[in-house]
């Protein structure tokens, strides 16, 4: 549906909870700006086929929020039997000179979360039919698309909406002719797949150029990780984070972060003094028995470290 501009900017998020070995899913997403949280699993259905890793880049004139091709709203995604469905509420053209090319979406699943609108190296799962060309100062409202899907290889995975636009001389790095133009992004992960890991990496892990700080591991059979990260604050003060159920899948762990308190141990236990709170997220790949890459989230602060297991 092609309409006139709306007079604001409608936000939405998307949250994906782990779904290991499901290939129903279903769930929401959007502009990380509104808290709007809704997600489903279903039974398992037979395994799809394996998507191949591919690279799809923004062209040479990058579309933004800036240029007026974006989208708003909220969307939901549901992969069940083979089939990919998604809606959305709005793709817009905000130029009041500028009919674009043909428009397209893509769902895809990658294992970093990319900056909005940049370009997005992963597994293209499904790619829907073109919705055609938008003209100045119109917008695509009430969107839904359906498509066969292709299951990426087993592992945890952000899922990412892009938004692309016909344009073969812009990007000629793009084998299709289409240029990324804007992305939606997860905010949490899900897994396919049952892989197990290659070692098992309970241990105590750190960075030996940085002193002081390091996080202990400890893996259980079931293939969850317990991890306890001990650091500091923005004060310099020493600090705890634990992800109590960082999920194994082959050699890639993710969890959420909680912060806690408690009583004092110079004092009799108070269970009122305890206190758990999420912060954040927590990401371990492990690329060989003695080292890793971790990858956190805690209040919005973002880092990458190279971990190995600490010596003895």
């Amino acid at each position: 549906m092609r309409t006139s501009p709306s007079a604001c900017l409608v936000c939405g998020i998307l949250l994906l909870a782990p779904a290991l070995g499901f290939s129903a899913m279903t769930g929401t997403g959007g502009d990380p700006q509104v808290n709007h949280l809704r997600s489903k699993q279903a039974a398992a259905a037979p395994a799809q086929p394996v998507a191949k890793e591919e690279t799809i880049a923004p062209g040479e004139r990058q579309k933004s929020l800036d240029d007026g091709l974006y989208m708003s709203g909220e969307f939901t995604y549901a992969l069940q039997g083979g089939v990919a469905s998604i809606t959305l509420d709005q793709v817009n053209n905000d130029s009041s000179t500028r009919t674009t090319g043909t428009l397209r979406l893509s769902l895809w699943a990658t294992t970093y979360q990319p900056a909005r609108g940049a370009s997005v190296t992963g597994y293209r799962l499904a790619t829907f039919q073109s919705l055609g060309q938008l003209s100045p100062r119109t917008y695509f409202s009430n969107v839904a698309e359906s498509s066969s899907y292709l299951a990426p290889p087993d592992g945890s995975y952000w899922l990412v909406v892009v938004l692309a636009e016909y344009n073969p001389a812009a990007c000629p790095s793009n084998s299709d002719g289409y240029c990324l133009t804007d992305t939606y992004v997860s905010f949490s992960q899900v897994s396919w797949g049952t892989a197990q890991p290659s070692f098992n990496y309970s241990d105590l892990w750190w960075t030996s150029t940085e002193s002081g700080w390091g996080i202990s591991l400890l893996q259980h059979p079931s293939n969850f990780m317990f991890a306890a990260w001990f650091t500091y604050d923005e004060a310099g003060m020493p600090k705890w984070y634990v992800a109590p159920a960082c999920r194994l899948v082959g050699d890639y762990c993710y969890g959420t972060l909680y912060e806690t308190t408690g009583s004092p141990f110079s004092q009799p236990f108070d269970p009122a003094a305890v206190t758990v709170k999420a912060v954040g997220t927590l990401s371990l790949t492990f690329t060989s028995y003695g080292a890793g890459v971790m990858r956190y989230n805690v209040r919005g602060v973002v880092a990458t470290k190279s971990i190995t297991r600490q010596p003895f």
